[in-house]
């Protein structure tokens, strides 16, 4: 969801926390650090938003500001955030699952 809604760049979900997830008014939000280490926040889809926070209490999560939203998941316990090269294959993965064409992926 976060690559198809938002246009991320590969790196920046992997950073994103559980307090990065906020509200513009009624208006859910993602707030990313980008290149050059700034700022940016872009508003999501519904079905983005309930995705990840259905994704975080799934993971027992959504009470940790500070917890990264997509970490990697090491013996069943979340750890550091997921890599890049971890995005690129659950993107890759998803991506053909879902049909797309192959120059998306």
């Amino acid at each position: 969801h976060i690559y198809f809604y938002t246009g991320a760049r590969c790196t920046e979900p992997g950073r994103l926390k559980v307090k990065d997830l906020s509200f513009d008014r009624e208006y859910a939000t993602l707030n990313f650090t980008v290149k050059g280490n700034k700022r940016n926040t872009v508003a999501i889809h519904p079905e983005c938003q309930s995705a990840i926070r259905n994704h975080l209490e799934f993971n027992n999560l959504a009470n940790n500001p500070e917890a990264h939203i997509f970490p990697a998941i090491i013996n069943g316990v979340p750890g550091k955030p997921l890599s890049r090269s971890q995005f690129y294959r659950l993107f890759d993965k998803y991506s053909r699952a879902a049909g797309l064409p192959e120059g998306v992926y």
